[in-house]
């Protein structure tokens, strides 16, 4: 029925599952309960990160954080999203300023978080700047700059 060497295959195969198997359960089941409890995790903003002021320029945004950052834009081509966030202050808003002048206003309605944006055919090609504001107090500023 089976020759010798086809039965040989066999238990090759069958020790290499066995094996596969052994490397996963120990993987599952004893490496995790040899991490110390309690531990923070390895990824995700540190505690200072997340009280800190903060201003992004992106590209696009995905479940309202940005997505593409970058502070060089192509004009005609890519609409421009200001991201800040300024844990503890509220009445924020973005200001947009193009050669000196303000071009722009956006109130955010968010306690801590603003975000703002203007498409391409609002971008004049030069540098910009956003100014986050709460009342009448600066509280940051990030230049950024539209190419032909």
């Amino acid at each position: 029925m089976f020759s010798h060497r086809q039965m040989l295959r066999v238990r090759k195969s069958a020790w290499l599952v066995l094996v596969l198997a052994l490397v996963f359960i120990i993987s599952k089941v004893i490496l995790p309960s040899l991490v110390p409890r309690g531990t923070p995790p390895i990824v995700g903003p540190s505690p200072r990160a997340a009280d800190s002021v903060g201003m992004v320029f992106s590209r696009s945004m995905v479940d309202g954080v940005p997505f593409g950052e970058d502070s060089v834009f192509q004009s005609g081509r890519d609409r421009v999203h200001a991201y800040s966030r300024s844990p503890g202050v509220n009445n924020l808003s973005h200001h947009w300023f193009w050669g000196g002048s303000l071009r722009y206003t956006a109130p955010c309605p968010a306690v801590a978080i603003c975000v703002s944006s203007l498409p391409p055919d609002s971008l004049s090609v030069g540098d910009w700047s956003v100014d986050l504001v709460s009342g009448t107090n600066l509280v940051a500023s990030r230049q950024f700059r539209i190419l032909e």
